[in-house]
């Protein structure tokens, strides 16, 4: 299975890629299909991207061939390295400026476009009202106790998970377990309880009750929750409340994520300090060229 393949397959992958391209060709390795089709959009026509399964391969695969291939770079998701304050190994790697690529979209304009396409202005006035919070912040903040939990496993690796793979596809935590339908927020012990069963560790946390204690002190530090909070868990909440807290829809967390990629415009990226990142990365390399004629921040520059 494509997931079970490992760095030395996509590292043999680009090998033959380049050996049969020009020399100005860039190839970009992304953990998934999904970072892909963001990054693509931006890119010019001789970027071909790789994507391998995750952020350890992506970084394994780009040790394997930077030192004997030149034109080669690795994005990946900053996941807490941020918050770590971890920066990235190589000069060929990049991190997103927030927790993952999702994330990215939402701090953007493109979370405006989607919301207002696919809510009803009542509901969501109503809502909002009711929690005195925009829903971006209430959504936020229902995705912090699953960031603790996220950044608990990370820092200890406990082996938890919160996806698996089915058939290429990414299966995520079934929300609608934990999330109280009747005042829309999350119970916390289901929340655990979710966990427990997807990672197969039924018990994990009853059986470890200083784990719990260390998720409290966790949930009191002051995080920048775009760091700290990962996109897929806003995304899909806001797809469960789209089906009646504020609209009227059945669209799943996934196909949400691929309307805020097509939102996402060039405008927001070369705001970001990953495009100016990817800019010095173009500096070095000069005989390379990363983005599209089109690119806004040059046509700024040429006039």
């Amino acid at each position: 299975m494509r997931n079970e393949i490992d760095s030395k397959f996509y590292a043999g992958e680009i090998r033959m890629w380049k050996s049969a391209r020009k020399e100005k060709s860039v190839a970009v390795i992304v953990e998934a299909k999904s970072d892909e089709l963001f990054f693509q959009k931006f890119f010019n026509s001789s970027t071909t991207f790789f994507p391998v399964d995750g952020f350890q391969n992506a970084i394994n695969v780009l040790q394997d061939v930077e030192k004997e291939l030149l034109g080669i770079l690795a994005i990946i998701d900053a996941d807490f390295r941020h918050i770590l304050k971890e920066e990235p190994a190589s000069l060929n790697l990049f991190i997103t400026d927030f927790h993952d690529v999702e994330m990215m979209t939402i701090a953007a304009k493109s979370w405006d476009e989607v919301i207002s396409y696919h809510t009803q202005k009542t509901k969501l006035e109503k809502f909002q009202k009711q929690h005195s919070k925009s829903l971006k912040e209430y959504l936020m903040a229902m995705a912090h106790p699953i960031a603790c939990i996220r950044f608990l496993n990370n820092q200890n690796n406990l082996g938890l998970s919160f996806k698996t793979m089915s058939k290429g596809q990414y299966i995520f935590l079934d929300y609608s377990k934990f999330i109280d339908k009747q005042r829309f927020c999350i119970d916390n012990e289901k929340l655990l309880e979710t966990i427990e069963n997807k990672s197969q560790k039924q018990n994990f946390f009853k059986n470890n009750p200083s784990l719990i204690n260390e998720l409290s002190n966790i949930s009191q530090k002051e995080f920048n929750l775009f760091d700290f909070c990962n996109g897929h868990d806003v995304i899909n909440m806001l797809s469960l409340a789209l089906k009646k807290e504020i609209g009227n829809k059945n669209i799943s967390g996934q196909e949400l994520e691929s309307f805020f990629i097509v939102a996402y415009r060039f405008d927001d990226f070369i705001q970001t300090h990953l495009y100016q990142e990817l800019k010095k990365w173009e500096g070095r390399n000069p005989n390379l060229v990363l983005f599209n004629k089109d690119d806004p921040a040059e046509t700024k520059k040429e006039s």
